[in-house]
């Protein structure tokens, strides 16, 4: 049984994982979703990395990091201070490292994404409407599960992008990226790219729709995981 520690994207918390853990129960393995402090404007990178590390002590070898999204950035500093069998990253934004090739680097996002964002009074980021929310991280899912899933995000703080840019060495461990094809905040072109560039060619699985499969294709999505865990 493998067990796998999941970290969610900017404005995501432990919710959008519910249906993607019951799905790999389903297959004989475990998730443990991770509560990250998206709106704590005193958290950066180091305190995620500090609250996964926490969450995830007790776990035993066979133990997987997913990162979605931004959290594709915890996942890869956090597999620099505790063991762990491998690296996987769901729509990752992954971070930079050191020598990549970014002759032929895509755009990251699409045309038009998060054009709706705005910022509080703490400099935090969020969707005042939700349309916008729904467009860029849920559209292929129906209106009832659109809607509650815009009502769970929480406004990110922009703290942990102080440091995105700075290069950070891929994880020592076997890594694998999965791709969305119609995903509108970190495209598969880009995907493929940093699967390449900066996890230094590791291998892909490609899967339909938007950023968001763990709501709109959640048993496809932990099958892939499977798979690519047994890839590595």
């Amino acid at each position: 049984m493998t067990t796998y520690g999941l970290l969610p994207g900017a404005c995501h918390g432990p919710w959008c994982w519910t249906t993607t853990i019951d799905a790999l129960e389903a297959l004989g393995h475990r998730g443990i979703a991770i509560d990250l402090p998206c709106d704590d404007v005193s958290a950066g990178f180091d305190v995620y990395v500090d609250v996964t590390r926490e969450a995830l002590a007790a776990e035993g070898d066979d133990l997987v990091l997913v990162g979605h999204s931004l959290g594709a950035h915890t996942a890869v500093r956090t597999s620099h201070v505790m063991a762990v069998a491998a690296v996987l990253f769901v729509c990752g934004v992954i971070p930079p490292r050191e020598g990549e090739d970014t002759s032929d680097e895509p755009h990251l996002e699409a045309d038009g994404a998060f054009e709706g964002l705005e910022r509080d009074p703490e400099g935090r980021i969020f969707f005042p409407d939700p349309g916008d929310a729904i467009r860029d991280f849920f559209p292929d899912v129906d209106r009832e599960t659109g809607a509650w899933a815009a009502a769970q995000l929480r406004p990110q703080s922009t703290t942990p992008h102080q440091h995105i840019n700075d290069p950070v060495s891929p994880p020592s461990a076997p890594c694998g990226s999965i791709v969305c094809t119609d995903d509108r905040v970190a495209t598969a072109a880009w995907g493929r790219w940093a699967a390449r560039e900066r996890l230094l060619d590791a291998p892909v699985v490609e899967l339909p729709g938007s950023h968001s499969p763990f709501l709109s294709r959640p048993a496809d999505l932990a099958a892939a995981l499977v798979e690519l865990r047994g890839r590595l």
